[in-house]
């Protein structure tokens, strides 16, 4: 196992703002204080969380935080206390009381997901005049600084913590979720107690309340409940129990008075913040949690609160709490589909997460050995590391800072304190040795040594710098070069002697910044505008009233900032600044408007309030105002006049600048029935009375009601033809219902298509230009041919998309996104821009996976499985991933290959095909049709070949084998090569194809006789078996006359004749069918042989 690993989770308290470095306030970092009488104080040169009169007698300091997975926690902080002793020296506080330092460390064993941490003390006063033994009282009781160091073995995390499920862990009131319970007897609601956020609480949690919890659980043998109890006021015994499906588990009772933790929250009582923690076998998948109580009083004297509620699962095998259930990550024992187990879970050390990775720094690995480092890192190959350069200025993973970065604090890239100093965090001292004070981070020697020399010059009774006196000695201040027994009696260079006070002073408007200079106006002359600086002194402008370095930042009533300057409020009814009215509205042309003054509307050219000039028809005034005359000849705009005829004659017209109603005005008016503005007779209407055409029957209101012929109808009182109503009148050449052009009859005449040179009642009768057919009656373009026409953009003779034109419109390229008459302006994002070819090109290397990307690893390297072309290299395998880079694997590719088997006959061969791994298609049935074999540079009558399926592929992986047969038909002049082509492609079990789909093999020499050969040896054969057959005969006649030397030598002949076969010598095929015969002659051997025995003359 590997050593404790300690992390700085939390700290505060370190700077005199009691502020987190994100500038989070107390309440906001979640401290919680009751009782206190102030926040904070002044300490010397120190400032205190409480202190003198602020932390006392009732006061209680409390903090929850939640943790990362843990397994311990540190708490580490400095207690300032008061102890009453005559001749102590005081710091801060009463006189005579000695403050004193004490640091509190504690460490204990803690797994839960938050902490509280809760602070009070048993003090009985607040004044320390009422006792005067030594004791701490507490009017100092402080923490200077407090830290939480998290102890994490991430092993032993993993093992105790396997499945998590776990409800109410948030420290934030509003994140607390706590749909899912079912509360009998209570309400839904969320409170706070101290700074915990917690599910019920006082008023809400308490007698017959009834918390039900129900549970879907994966499979499992053992359960974990955890859970934090808060008991609120007066428990007198009583007690809560936590039942898992109807069975008590635990029983836990509480006494109120037997507690010492002041009151958190409620009333007056004490409270307690109980951890429950317990474990029972359960192999359900469902469970149901209850949590009951036996209280006897009402819900504001006894309560209660729950949360960080979890439940943890064991692994239904043993007592791993590995999910896997049965092979189990990190236990260092490599099962399974494991690639490798190391025992931990740590990434950057060769095998993380069971599967083989690279160390860190390391940027090119084999089954987690690495070959090649990443700059600024050395490799070490005994070791299969990459050790960091320790003054890269980087911070690698092994590394707690850097030794170029830190060289002060920093060495081998670990944290070191600073000379004389005793403790330090992160090379930041905090307490010095003895007889050294800190002072900005470094440990300053105080003045004993002074006192033994006798050369004390000043005392201040401090250890700030740059007050005149320093670890009792005269200093110089700043701007000063000499001094005399502290007073300056010279300057430095840009600094001028205040003689009257003996100090230096800045040189202001010398182009430099120096001492309590904030500005220099010379430097910021072209800013004045925004930055004002007075005598060196950044100034705002009169109306702000926070002023810091020239930006205003607050402003005084009736104004606003604006770009850090103070602008006046309009419509606050307030004039302020450049404002010339405020009526605290936006009416236009009511005097104000915008807060500037404005003129009535009928103003042309208004002059701050004044109107100089009107407009048409209205006069100006003496007041300055305009007017509008009825009789002036002239009708003023956006008035009540209508017209204007100088005179005031009546039925004329125009009548006190209002029009007259008349005959012919348009206007219907009694007696009159209609009105159309003119005299003309029979057309509906004739001095303002209804009047139809001559000889109308019947007159309606103007309209002559008559029956028209078909094809017409009534319009304008006329019977009119009707174009579009499918009927052809005398004056129509066609009507085909609708209103399209080119279509053969447009508007009811006859009409062609465009470019039709002659047009037949709307039949083009003649050919099309260059560029139309003649289609459906019609000359219509093509789009594809090649030709451009009037309505065409473009014609390229294809129907690709993205390449410049297509369905004869100017297209851009794909991935394009702004497309200007087929040039691309702008490429969608991950895409770049090629002029030279008008395209979008995937950028390749950026991490993200494009179309036309295999991958993409977000690199340039070749051999880590994603080449520099965002190709996938052979024996890898990539899994590419949505919102990241592509990650890569190796993984040997199968192999094609054949092997060729021993020859059986005289004119046929077997060759074997295979793979060097399981395989698989993805196509359903057979693949062997989807193999081709043939001979190289033979026709296909010298041969024929057959394939044989061993064992076929399929969708499921197996070992697949084919033979293939090669059956020849004529004897070859050179040396045959078998020639296969694998036109399916097969994959492994990582998907990975094969890496060739086609190969060729040397076949032996082959040997064939043609039919004249063939019978040539047989003839031979026939007469070689007569032979033998006489030579048989005459050995039997040989036999019985007794002469046993022929006998020897006929032996001896058959026996040599018969072992020719055997002879290691490429005989042609002809003697091979001579010595088909070699049984016969065997057969007579053994026969000779036996006589012979028998006789025994042999």
């Amino acid at each position: 196992m590997r050593s404790k690993c300690q992390d700085l989770y939390y700290e505060s308290f370190t700077t005199n703002t009691f502020t987190t470095d994100e500038g989070k306030s107390l309440q906001q970092q979640g401290w919680n204080l009751k009782g206190q009488y102030g926040i904070y104080s002044d300490c010397g040169p120190t400032r205190l969380f409480g202190g003198y009169q602020n932390f006392a007698n009732g006061t209680s300091i409390t903090l929850l935080k939640q943790l990362p997975p843990h397994y311990s926690i540190k708490i580490s902080f400095d207690f300032w206390n008061g102890t009453f002793d005559i001749s102590g020296t005081p710091i801060c506080g009463l006189t005579n009381w000695d403050e004193r330092i004490v640091q509190i460390e504690r460490e204990l064993l803690h797994a839960y997901q938050s902490v509280l941490i809760l602070m009070t003390s048993d003090l009985s006063s607040l004044d320390v005049k009422l006792s005067y033994k030594p004791r701490n009282f507490g009017e100092f009781e402080t923490l200077n600084f407090i830290f939480i160091l998290v102890l994490q073995v991430a092993k032993y995390v993993i093992q105790e913590i396997p499945e998590l499920i776990a409800y109410l862990l948030d420290a934030d009131l509003d994140q607390l979720v706590i749909d899912g319970w079912e509360i009998q007897n209570g309400c839904q609601q969320k409170s706070y107690c101290a700074s915990m956020p917690i599910l019920g609480g006082q008023g809400c949690f308490g007698k017959g309340t009834i918390l039900t919890r129900r549970l879907n659980l994966p499979p499992h043998d053992k359960l974990k409940l955890k859970l934090r109890y808060i008991f609120i006021d007066t428990w007198d015994n009583e007690f809560t129990q936590i039942l898992i499906d109807d069975t008590i588990i635990n029983t836990y009772p509480y006494y109120y008075g037997n507690q010492v933790i002041r009151n958190l929250c409620g009333q007056i009582f004490n409270e307690k913040n109980q951890l429950l923690e317990f474990t029972i076998s359960h192999t359900s998948s469902q469970a149901t949690l209850k949590i009951i109580n036996n209280l006897d009083q009402g819900l504001i004297n006894e309560s209660f609160g729950i949360r960080d509620f979890q439940i943890f699962i064991a692994c239904v095998f043993g007592d791993s709490f590995n999910q896997a259930c049965g092979v189990i990550c990190g236990n260092g024992i490599k099962e399974g589909s494991e690639q490798c187990d190391d025992g931990n879970i740590y990434p950057y050390d060769g095998c993380f997460n069971c599967e083989y990775s690279c160390v860190e720094g390391c940027s090119t690995c084999v089954f987690g050995v690495c070959f090649e480092c990443e700059d600024f890192y050395e490799i070490q190959p005994y070791f299969n590391t990459c050790t960091p350069n320790l003054m890269d200025k980087k911070i690698s993973l092994w590394e707690t800072c850097d030794d170029e970065l830190n060289y002060l604090t920093c060495k081998d890239g670990k944290f070191f304190c600073p000379y004389n100093c005793q403790f330090c965090i992160f090379g930041q001292c905090q307490i010095c040795i003895e007889n050294y004070e800190l002072i900005n981070n470094q440990c300053e020697p105080i003045c004993q040594e002074q006192f033994f020399t006798n050369d004390i010059e000043c005392q201040d009774f401090n250890l700030f710098a740059f007050d005149q006196c320093h670890q009792c000695s005269f200093e110089l201040e700043e701007g000063c070069s000499l001094h005399s027994h502290g007073q300056c009696i010279q300057c430095q260079e840009g600094w001028e002697l205040d003689e009257e006070q003996s100090k230096c002073r800045p040189i202001c408007g010398d182009f430099n910044i120096r001492g309590d200079e904030q500005c220099d106006y010379y430097q910021i002359k072209s800013y004045k505008q925004v930055y004002r600086c007075e005598f060196c002194k950044y100034t705002c402008q009169p109306e702000c009233i926070d002023c810091q370095f020239g930006m205003c930042y607050e402003c005084s009533t009736g104004w606003e900032i604006r770009n850090f300057k103070c602008e006046t409020i309009c419509n606050d009814n307030l004039i302020n600044g450049l404002e010339d009215c405020d009526d605290s509205n936006t009416i236009k042309f009511d005097g104000c408007h915008q807060c500037h003054n404005d003129c009535q509307q009928e103003c042309s050219y208004c002059y701050r309030g004044v109107c100089l000039e009107c407009i048409f028809g209205w006069r100006l005034t003496q007041e300055f105002k305009c007017q509008s005359n009825c009789g002036d000849g002239l009708v003023a705009l956006i008035s009540i006049e209508q017209c204007d005829d100088s005179n005031l004659i009546q039925f004329d017209g125009c009548h006190l600048c209002q029009l007259e109603q008349f005959c012919g005005d348009g206007i219907i008016s009694i007696p009159e029935q209609c009105d159309d503005m003119n005299d003309i007779p029979y057309d509906g209407c004739f001095q303002c009375l209804y009047q139809c055409e001559l000889d109308c029957e019947f007159c309606n209101q103007g309209v002559c009601q008559i029956d028209c012929e078909t094809g017409y109808q009534i319009i304008d009182n006329q019977c009119q033809e009707v174009c579009g109503d499918g009927i052809i009148t005398i004056s129509e050449q066609c009507d085909d219902m609708n209103q399209t052009p080119y279509d053969g009859c447009f508007q009811c005449f006859y009409q062609c298509e465009l470019d039709c040179e002659f047009c037949n009642e709307g039949i083009c009768q003649k050919d099309c230009e260059h560029g139309y057919q003649f289609i459906g009656n019609q000359c219509q373009e093509v789009c594809g041919d090649g030709i451009v026409t009037n309505s065409e953009q473009c014609d390229d003779m294809n129907d690709i998309p993205y390449d410049g034109c297509y369905k004869c419109e100017i297209e851009c390229s794909n991935n394009c996104q702004l497309c200007q008459q087929g040039q691309c302006i702008l490429c969608n994002e991950s895409y770049a821009l090629s002029q030279m070819e008008n395209q979008c090109k995937s950028i390749c290397g950026d991490g993200i996976l494009k179309d036309d990307e295999e991958c993409d690893d977000k690199n340039f390297i070749d051999n880590d499985g994603c080449s520099k072309n965002c190709k996938i290299e052979q024996d890898f395998v990539c899994k590419n991933f949505e919102y990241t880079f592509t990650l890569c694997t190796y993984k040997q590719y199968p192999k094609f290959q054949a092997t060729l088997l021993n020859q059986i006959s005289f004119n046929s061969q077997y060759v074997k095909l295979n793979f060097d791994q399981l395989v698989k298609t993805k196509l359903n049935g057979s693949i062997i049709d989807q193999i081709q074999a043939n001979i190289l540079d033979l026709s296909l009558e010298s041969y024929q070949i057959n394939i044989l399926s061993l064992q076929d592929a399929s969708q499921t992986l197996s070992q697949v084998e084919y033979i293939v047969e090669i059956l020849f038909k004529t004897q070859l002049a050179h040396i045959p090569i078998l020639e296969v082509k694998l036109l399916d492609q097969l994959y492994n079990e990582y998907d990975s194809p094969l890496i060739n789909q086609y190969l060729t093999i040397r076949l032996l020499q082959s040997k064939y006789l043609d039919e004249q050969e063939l019978q040539s040896a047989i003839y031979v054969k026939d007469s070689a078996y007569y032979a033998l057959m006489i030579i048989g005969g005459s050995g039997f006649v040989l036999f019985f006359s007794g002469s046993s030397l022929f006998i020897s030598a006929i032996l001896e002949i058959l026996q040599q004749q018969s072992y020719l076969r055997f002879i290691n010598v490429a005989f042609p095929l002809n003697l091979f069918t001579y010595f088909e015969l070699t049984y016969i002659e065997q057969g007579l051997v053994q026969f000779f042989l036996y006589i012979c025995n028998w006789r025994e003359f042999c």
